[in-house]
């Protein structure tokens, strides 16, 4: 039956290709007989990364190298995401730390507009979600950011319900964009902490906030199951 490619046994069994990201056993094969898989996401099809560490804390690059790769690689925007005081083993940023970056990045963005058509630097930071739902930058530094996101780092082991409250909590805050990395999982080396996903994603909906599709290789999370779920 199989021919010389994956494409030709499908069409063997009368089936259209269906991709290996699909392979899941959850209903793929009677959506590609009825014409209903969906289009899955190529790197073509993304504007910008809204999650991005530089040197300052645990990134590789200065900031203008990472402007200079983002450009390289087609996308219209960049967030400068660092991380916030309280991870100190990355250096995180305290309040003036940060207000030095934002007053790098403001002219940049002016230089990047006579030079370049649309690119732009957003302002942000990954502030920590602490174990009441506060973050552990005030309100006045965060009001200058174009993004806040949110990141769970300590207490990984407390209930569901204490979990789940804590971090429903912090997405109420005026200031809160995307909720990072929303289990917390890291791949064959922690496993995710425990929370009701399900009253996230709709708390993320009623708030206008996301959670986010972090494609780390050691993250992948949210899960795909989760992404249909906000889907």
């Amino acid at each position: 039956m199989a021919g010389e490619t994956e494409e030709s046994v499908f069409a063997t069994v009368d089936l259209p290709y269906i991709p290996p990201e699909f392979r899941e056993n959850r209903g793929e094969i009677e959506a590609a007989r009825n014409g209903l898989l969906p289009d899955l996401v190529q790197l073509s099809d993304l504007h910008g990364d809204l999650h991005c560490h530089t040197r300052a804390t645990d990134g590789h690059g200065r900031l203008k190298e990472m402007v200079e790769a983002a450009r390289h690689q087609g996308l219209k925007y960049l967030a400068i995401t660092e991380h916030s005081k309280r991870i100190t083993m990355v250096h995180g940023l305290y309040s003036q730390r940060l207000l030095e970056q934002i007053e790098e990045i403001d002219p940049l963005n002016d230089r990047l507009r006579e030079h370049t058509e649309g690119f732009r630097v957003l302002k942000g930071i990954e502030v920590d979600i602490l174990e009441d739902g506060g973050l552990d930058l005030p309100d006045p530094i965060l009001e200058r950011l174009d993004l806040v996101i949110g990141a769970v780092h300590s207490k990984l082991h407390l209930s569901r319900a204490q979990q789940t409250r804590r971090i429903l909590k912090a997405m109420d805050h005026r200031h809160f964009s995307i909720l990072a990395h929303p289990t917390g999982r890291l791949i064959d080396e922690r496993e995710p902490y425990d929370i009701d996903m399900v009253r996230v994603i709709r708390h993320a909906r009623d708030r206008a906030c996301l959670p986010e599709l972090n494609a780390h290789p050691e993250r992948l999370d949210l899960t795909e199951i989760h992404c249909q779920m906000a889907r």
